[in-house]
């Protein structure tokens, strides 16, 4: 359904497909350069809502602002959106709207583009960041493998200065295979560079070497995913049946225990020979002192 290039009124169209009694097959809904405010946006979202198949909703060149952006992030949060597109370029968003969009899609599925071209004029909206730590959230490996996968685009024609990591994660997010994006994502922001090992040395070995075959699995990262795996077992080598150096330094002394055992026992032994001749030299002392036998070994 097209509906553009003219002032729009959403609560009559909402109204007629509430009285079909049943809902609307519309997978397409544009109404683009229509002068919708922030008023009209609850109709419209009303709308959608009685679309369930609706997959892509162009809101572009109107003026919904920041305030209309709060009602669209609600319905892109909830599960009745089935959107995978939405276009809102030219609808005078500024930097505080754009943050409420990014939070609404952080656990949304099915969304691909959420397009923002047009903004960035007059400096409404001033960066695109906000959506780094939605779409890669670096404070648990949990929370990275929980993060959206799903978004590939925030604009058309690349209008907004953004960072290297959006650019990045937006790349990986066009990987069909989503368990293969999050392992990308928690390789660059948990095991890349001299990342921190303190994590894995109380680590069941079991998990470990569950977590090192995840890693190095499909080789996705090449030559990246053999430095993380190296590392590790460099400092875990008990993983590849050698022994650990923690695990090397108890055999060494085991060892050392064993020896030192076997020197004692030996200079016991020496030693309880040498109490017996002494005895023996001092019975035979006492045995020249006799005069008796003294004569004898005289004669």
């Amino acid at each position: 359904v097209i509906m553009s290039n003219f002032p729009w009124e959403a609560d009559a169209m909402a109204d007629a497909l509430r009285l079909r009694k049943r809902e609307s097959p519309i997978k397409l809904l544009t109404i683009s350069s229509s002068r919708v405010s922030c008023e009209s946006v609850p109709a419209i979202i009303e709308l959608a809502r009685a679309c369930p198949q609706l997959q892509m909703l162009d809101l572009s060149y109107n003026r919904i602002g920041n305030e209309g952006c709060n009602t669209v992030a609600a319905y892109l949060e909830s599960e009745r959106c089935k959107l995978t597109k939405i276009d809102i370029e030219h609808n005078q968003i500024g930097n505080c709207g754009m943050r409420v969009l990014a939070n609404s899609i952080r656990s949304n599925r099915r969304l691909t583009q959420l397009l923002l071209d047009g903004n960035e004029e007059e400096g409404r909206i001033t960066s695109l960041d906000p959506f780094v730590d939605i779409l890669c959230n670096q404070s648990s490996i949990n929370a990275t493998f929980d993060s959206n996968h799903t978004l590939q685009n925030l604009t058309e024609y690349c209008s907004f200065p953004s960072s290297k990591n959006l650019k990045m994660l937006l790349k990986a997010n066009q990987i069909n295979n989503k368990w293969k994006t999050a392992r990308e994502k928690i390789f660059m922001a948990h095991f890349e560079g001299p990342f921190d090992l303190a994590p894995f040395g109380n680590m069941d070995v079991k998990i470990l070497v569950e977590v090192i075959g995840w890693l190095g699995k499909d080789n996705i990262l090449g030559q990246r995913n053999a430095s993380a795996v190296y590392r590790l077992l460099q400092n875990f080598p008990h993983l590849c049946g050698f022994p650990s150096r923690a695990k090397m330094l108890r055999l060494q002394q085991a060892e050392e225990i064993v020896s030192l055992k076997t020197r004692n026992q030996t200079l016991e032994a020496e030693k309880e020979e040498m109490i017996s001749r002494i005895e023996q030299l001092e019975r035979e002392t006492e045995d020249l002192k006799s005069p008796n036998k003294r004569s004898k070994c005289e004669e």
